[in-house]
């Protein structure tokens, strides 16, 4: 009997959410959750946020930064401020509202609802899953255009 992994990011049960719709044959316009580009590119950005706070213990996996020069080694300080440089680069292209709802959904890791809830006046129930996935897709193309690989 396999054991249930249990996952904590909302950006990925939003991927299960999906998965499970296409699954059940739901069309386009009715499937709930994120897709998978926006899930690649929302978990491609908070694995280089982790990346950047992380404290080098073992239990962190880190994923290699590609280079120009393959045999190139990174020690953990320099992979960090590689890391920073990515993110800020690719963060401050996003706009605004953009960066709002990725900053509290991905990064800190909160809940849709409560980023709904502060934003108030501005987003009406419900609303804020779709102005997620506008916003992942204005960071997939950020990472397509500009090639921050």
């Amino acid at each position: 009997m396999q054991k249930k992994q249990v996952t904590s990011r909302p950006i990925d049960r939003f991927y299960k959410c999906y998965l499970l719709d296409v699954e059940n044959g739901k069309s386009p316009e009715y499937r709930q959750g994120i897709n998978k580009i926006q899930f690649v590119a929302a978990d491609r950005l908070s694995c280089n946020y982790e990346r950047i706070f992380s404290n080098n213990s073992s239990n962190i996996i880190e994923q290699p930064i590609r280079q120009k020069v393959s045999d190139f080694r990174y020690f953990s300080m320099e992979g960090k401020v590689e890391a920073m440089r990515r993110h800020s680069f690719v963060f401050d292209k996003l706009s605004t509202h953009a960066q709002n709802i990725i900053n509290h959904v991905c990064l800190k890791e909160l809940t849709l609802r409560s980023f709904e809830s502060s934003q108030l006046p501005k987003l009406q129930r419900g609303q804020g899953m779709h102005a997620l996935r506008n916003s992942l897709d204005e960071l997939d193309d950020i990472y397509r255009n500009y090639r921050c690989r």
